[in-house]
């Protein structure tokens, strides 16, 4: 199982690769951006120039440069963020060896049983399919997802409640 990678968290918009024309791209998608654009485009128009041709590009510069930082630096936060979760380790049901085994969350697959604790961070959407409680009944904190940091009550899926008998 270890290896797949398949299933890593990936909640950033940029790589090394694309940062600056995408970046370039979205700022441009700004209606203000691109109206300072279009001033810079004009002044370099020997009829209309008013100023100085570089010095018209200076305030746009300035702006698109300060803008890519913050996303620059908000996209690495969430780099190094997605990286933690990914390599956060859980139990996974092995069906060769019959046991629950540690392994990363990023190489939980579909289907995979796994075995939680209290205050475990799940980072996947999951179907309940057992509960240590007698009424099938968790309670998940969904903070990240909304917003909300009250308890909500999960119930175990129709047709699994059945399981719930045995410890």
């Amino acid at each position: 199982m270890q290896g797949l990678h398949k299933n890593r968290i990936r909640t950033t918009k940029y790589t090394l690769l694309n940062f600056l024309p995408r970046n370039l791209f979205e700022q441009f998608h700004r209606a203000a951006n691109l109206y300072f654009l279009l001033l810079v485009f004009l002044n370099w128009v020997p009829v209309v120039e008013a100023f100085q041709k570089e010095i018209t590009m200076i305030p746009l510069v300035v702006v698109l440069t300060i803008i890519a930082i913050k996303d620059g630096l908000e996209d690495y936060r969430k780099h190094k963020l997605d990286k933690v979760i990914n390599h956060i380790r859980t139990r996974v049901y092995c069906r060769k060896e019959r046991k629950y085994v540690e392994c990363y969350w990023k190489d939980v697959q579909v289907g995979n049983f796994i075995k939680l604790q209290c205050d475990e961070i799940i980072p996947a959407d999951m179907v309940l399919l057992h509960s240590s409680d007698p009424d099938g009944i968790c309670h998940i904190e969904t903070s990240s997802l909304d917003g909300e940091s009250n308890l909500k009550q999960r119930q175990v899926a129709k047709g699994c409640a059945i399981y719930q008998q045995s410890p």
